[in-house]
């Protein structure tokens, strides 16, 4: 038996085994330096008598990854494209109506929600161009200018005309 070739295949698998071990690793900390932000927006419901009334649409954010995120602003993208951002970075300059905390910093297994209430969730949309059902998508900004998306199939119009 050839011991030199025995040898010479065995320091081969050794740096195949040693190279597979460096690109796991570092696909690994690439992977922990990755933003893993889950975004969701839905519509929140009250009681009214014995039935339940939309009354808030929802954003919620939570941080699935190892880096922490700075959540910054909310918005929706219209069907025009156009975009409405509905809270602002300084205090002074958010709507009223946002209910929440931006700026919102999440370390991991952290989320949020921003409460913002359907009627003034409507007036944004229609006061941008938007006065039908349309499926919007609604976006979360992050310090680094980031967006996060989801969609909302919203009919603005419904929940003015309730309103009244």
């Amino acid at each position: 038996m050839n011991w030199e070739a025995v040898s010479a295949i065995g320091t081969w698998v050794g740096g195949i085994a040693t190279f597979a071990v460096v690109v796991v690793a570092l696909i690994t900390a690439r992977e922990s330096k990755a933003i893993k932000l889950r975004v969701s927006v839905g519509i929140g419901y009250m009681p009214k008598g014995e039935d339940l009334i939309p009354a808030h649409v929802v954003y919620s954010a939570y941080n699935n990854g190892y880096r922490p995120v700075r959540l910054t602003h909310i918005g929706v993208k219209l069907p025009n494209q156009a975009q409405v951002i509905l809270s602002m970075n300084h205090e002074g300059d958010r709507p009223p109506y946002v209910e929440g905390r931006l700026p919102a910093y999440l370390m991991q297994s952290d989320g949020v929600n921003i409460v913002v209430p359907i009627e003034e969730f409507a007036e944004a949309l229609v006061n941008n161009g938007c006065k039908t059902e349309s499926t919007i998508e609604t976006f979360w900004i992050d310090i680094g200018n980031k967006y996060y998306y989801s969609e909302l199939k919203f009919n603005p119009q419904e929940f003015l005309e309730a309103k009244k």
